[in-house]
């Protein structure tokens, strides 16, 4: 049998699952697919925004699984680089929401793209193809 990766999701590091689902659904329009527990004090949350999933597990949860991170903060150098498309109107709705850290460019590798820090130290990079 040939090894054939077919995904990846994230499960970033969070320091309050409540705020980090809020802040995901206003600024950049995610959607709370599942929690555990699924009432309460949460520990994990899935959400989606078109096919781009994000998990996001408490610090205390994920460090309890893999205990060389219970010396990690949250954010920790993590970069995430979404391709997508109609980037510049997303720039333009979040730009007063979120704290861009690179501006709207265009790059020498053909993209147009712009650079957030997230409620947790994430760099989320959001970049769409330039057409020719």
């Amino acid at each position: 049998m040939n090894i054939k990766l077919q995904s990846i999701t994230p499960n970033l590091m969070v320091e309050n699952i409540d705020e980090t689902i809020a802040y995901y659904e206003d600024v950049f329009g995610f959607t709370l697919l599942r929690t555990v527990p699924d009432k309460g004090d949460l520990d994990w949350a899935m959400m989606k925004r078109n096919e781009v999933l994000l998990m996001f597990q408490t610090k205390r949860s994920l460090a309890s699984e893999i205990p060389a991170l219970q010396s990690r903060k949250p954010g920790s150098g993590t970069t995430l680089y979404i391709k997508m498309k109609g980037v510049q109107k997303l720039f333009e709705e979040i730009e007063n929401k979120t704290e861009i850290v690179a501006e709207l460019e265009h790059t020498f590798y053909d993209t147009k793209e712009f650079s957030v820090m997230d409620l947790n130290g994430y760099v989320i990079t959001f970049a769409e193809d330039m057409e020719e």
